[in-house]
């Protein structure tokens, strides 16, 4: 929410534009606006967004001063005056910190684990589905995958789940049929799961192309479906003869091949 302080004298249309900056934004949750598998398992998703939720009922421990939320995202850190990860009163016993995943790079598989006031540890709450190994976990059940299209000679799009992204273009590799690589120019985030991968040259649309998110070990064959579905012709295909029989007209449909020969016969086959 951002706050216009007014000077004496300032006016009316001022004043006009302070209250709209005051009232336009997007409005915190409410504690009520929680499930109760939320509250326990620590977390909530709304729109591509990630909102860490600490319920100090579910937790048996009304923090005094202030709630944190660590994890390898923020290699694990104690400081506990890290104002980006603290959370704030949502009403009742409930904190909130809202977070875009696409900035802070979690996604599903991540941990976390809460720290209130002085440093103290939060365990996981009895009931938790997403517990695992002392810590809450996000979409704990996602199994790790991907899976890429080719939409453009400079575009791949991949979808990337139950892992960690990365924004680093040498975490990706992209080899051709051959095996020859390709060098990745850039990685730029979409949402939560969709990554645009740029090659640093343009692909041959026809072509065979693998993409590996190397640290995963996941390898996907970069499919070519979307492509395929933008090509069209109004034209008809096959053998069209001219009205007055002067000529033939031979069209196909073949995106992918380089060469294409056409056989004329003087007479038909015998059958």
């Amino acid at each position: 929410m951002n706050v216009t302080v007014l000077r004496r004298g300032a006016s009316i249309g001022t004043a006009i534009t302070a209250l709209a900056l005051v009232t336009i934004g997007a409005a915190p949750l409410r504690a009520q606006q929680f499930s109760t598998t939320e509250r326990l398992e620590g977390y909530a998703l709304r729109d591509n967004a990630i909102w860490f939720v600490f319920d100090s009922d579910v937790y048996n421990s009304r923090p005094e001063q202030r709630v944190l939320v660590t994890g390898p995202f923020r290699g694990w850190s104690q400081d506990m005056n890290d104002r980006a990860w603290q959370l704030s009163p949502a009403g009742g016993p409930i904190w909130t910190l809202r977070i875009d995943p696409e900035q802070r790079d979690i996604g599903p598989g991540v941990p976390f684990k809460f720290r209130i006031d002085g440093g103290s540890w939060m365990q996981p709450p009895t009931g938790a589905d997403n517990a695992r190994d002392g810590n809450l976990v996000i979409s704990p059940g996602t199994m790790p995958g991907i899976k890429a299209e080719i939409r453009s000679p400079r575009a791949i799009w991949v979808e990337l789940t139950g892992v960690q992204r990365s924004l680093d273009p040498t975490a990706y590799r992209i080899t051709n049929g051959d095996g020859v690589e390709i060098e990745v120019e850039a990685v730029l985030p979409n949402t939560s799961t969709a990554t645009l991968i740029v090659p640093a040259v343009e692909l041959d649309i026809r072509r065979v192309y693998y993409l590996e998110y190397v640290d995963s070990g996941l390898r996907a064959l970069v499919r070519r479906d979307p492509w395929f579905r933008t090509l069209y012709s109004s034209k008809p295909l096959g053998a069209e003869i001219a009205a007055d029989g002067s000529n033939t007209t031979f069209r196909i449909f073949a995106p992918r091949a380089q060469r294409v020969q056409l056989f004329l016969y003087l007479r038909p086959f015998d059958t």
